[in-house]
């Protein structure tokens, strides 16, 4: 088991266990929308129910910041991630972690959209209960949060940070002995590169279960746009590679990497509610490079410079792959539009 609870604003999702077990390991996860303010503003509020009469409050602080106050009746955990001013108009994904066999906790923050991660190591943590997201109900339910607070998770493992899959798992990948799935393809399996150059080698692949909201919310691409033979799943955050006359005028290249949520225009992508739950997978190959889903050019999983970095390869989805598979990207295939030139490209080519 991994995801023990999962509150939104329809409702509530148990996945079995005993409500008042306290997990050795285990996070919170949580994800909102922040609008630019001066006041503090309360992410969500909450009681736990241990230790005895204690609450959780999660707030975002004026000048860039989040902080977790864990108040109990004669301690208190605290921990402060400072933010970037001008994140704070995004998505944030926050999660809170304990292992309580290391006496240790973390908090981490993540921007999904930029691929940016900043964490705060900590002492002894406090764990939570499912009880304490079941009392919530529903998010409406809450003594005090913010509008924009899109989901609160809580699973029973350190959760990964990082680099995270996007593809549903049933998506068809071109290979040199046709079309396989996402969770079918195996080390060493070689995949062909959708604008015809050399195939490349499968090092590895990943998979995780996620809430099906915020970040993770699945985007329905249809077919036939984006030269599609047939529907496929994908996360909001999964690039697709676009070319086309409108690009080289607009952009002056010849392709650019465009987000799925930016496509999202009722036709040719939408939003697709699958349910409380999503599944998506990804490959790992030694260079980035854009791939056949279904007929669409999409990106493979951008690992960037991850390998260098100890700490956060070992908090990733990653930390479990021998680190000779693990690849050096050192940038991205094509330019990456920003959501204001994602936008007007979607635009543009309805029109």
């Amino acid at each position: 088991m991994t995801w023990r609870a999962l509150v939104h604003r329809t409702g509530f999702e148990y996945m079995g266990g005993t409500p008042e077990e306290i997990t050795p390991r285990g996070s919170l996860v949580v994800e909102t929308r922040l609008a630019a303010s001066q006041n503090p503003q309360t992410i969500l509020a909450m009681r736990l129910s241990t230790p005895e009469n204690a609450s959780l409050t999660l707030k975002a602080v004026p000048g860039g910041g989040v902080v977790l106050v864990i108040a109990g009746q004669s301690d208190v955990y605290h921990a402060a991630v400072r933010l970037d001013a001008e994140a704070r108009t995004d998505i944030l994904r926050v999660t809170y972690s304990w292992d309580t066999l290391g006496n240790a906790g973390r908090v981490a923050i993540e921007w999904p959209d930029r691929q940016v991660t900043k964490v705060v190591h900590t002492g002894a943590a406090v764990p939570i209960v499912a009880r304490d997201l079941h009392r919530m109900g529903g998010l409406m339910d809450l003594s005090e949060a913010h509008p924009d607070l899109i989901y609160a998770a809580l699973s029973d493992i350190v959760e990964p940070l990082g680099p995270m899959p996007s593809l549903a798992v049933c998506t068809p990948l071109a290979t040199s002995h046709g079309f396989s799935t996402v969770a079918e393809l195996q080390r060493g399996d070689l995949l062909l590169a959708a604008d015809g150059g050399a195939p490349q080698m499968v090092l590895g692949t990943i998979e995780r279960q996620v809430p099906a909201f915020g970040s993770f919310a699945p985007v329905r691409l249809r077919a036939p746009y984006f030269g599609l033979r047939r529907d496929i799943l994908v996360s909001p955050d999964q690039r697709l590679l676009i070319d086309g006359s409108e690009v080289e005028y607009t952009f002056g290249c010849e392709r650019v990497l465009v987000s799925a949520r930016h496509l999202v225009n009722g036709t040719a992508a939408i939003w697709d509610a699958t349910g409380p739950w999503a599944q998506y997978g990804h490959v790992i190959l030694p260079q980035h490079a854009a791939i056949s889903a279904a007929g669409a050019s999409v990106e493979s999983l951008y690992v960037g410079r991850l390998r260098r970095n100890n700490e956060m390869m070992r908090a990733s989805l990653l930390g479990a792959m021998d680190p000779i598979f693990v690849p050096e990207q050192a940038k991205a295939t094509a330019r990456v539009l920003s959501p204001f030139e994602a936008i007007t490209l979607a635009e543009r080519r309805v029109a």
